[in-house]
């Protein structure tokens, strides 16, 4: 167990650091472009705070949107992801934003854009309520 622990502390996941127009640096896991004009943003968050959390992702939109190219995008994607535990033993969570391009004003995205966005990806949306 320990070994697993030590192990863990010296393999952090692969990431790259920016520093946004705020000033804040975030360490990016991964940021994709599709061909279909979807960026996607994964990064490790630094708290579990709601209000950090939706600040980071706002922050990174904002970094994204500064570049001129940013105005052929149609949504950007930002997921941070929360470790808790330690080492080996670290389990990440995922907290997801979407932001949408109106005529070149970015705005959140309501649920049938997020809905959109998961389901254009690839991915499926886990159904947790009981029916």
């Amino acid at each position: 167990m320990i070994i697993g622990i030590v192990a863990g502390l010296l393999v952090r996941p692969n990431v790259h650091t920016v520093i946004a127009p705020s000033g804040r640096k975030y360490d990016l896991m991964s940021d994709l472009v599709l061909s279909d004009d979807r960026y996607f943003i994964k990064y490790l968050a630094r708290s579990e705070d709601p209000e950090e959390i939706e600040e980071g992702a706002y922050d990174l939109m904002r970094l994204v949107t500064a570049d001129p190219r940013a105005a052929r995008l149609r949504t950007i994607s930002v997921e941070a992801n929360v470790g808790s535990g330690i080492g080996l033993f670290t389990i990440y969570r995922g907290y997801g934003y979407v932001f949408e391009n109106r005529d070149g004003k970015w705005e959140r995205a309501s649920e049938k854009e997020i809905h959109n966005s998961i389901t254009g990806s690839g991915m499926k949306e886990i159904d947790t309520i009981p029916h």
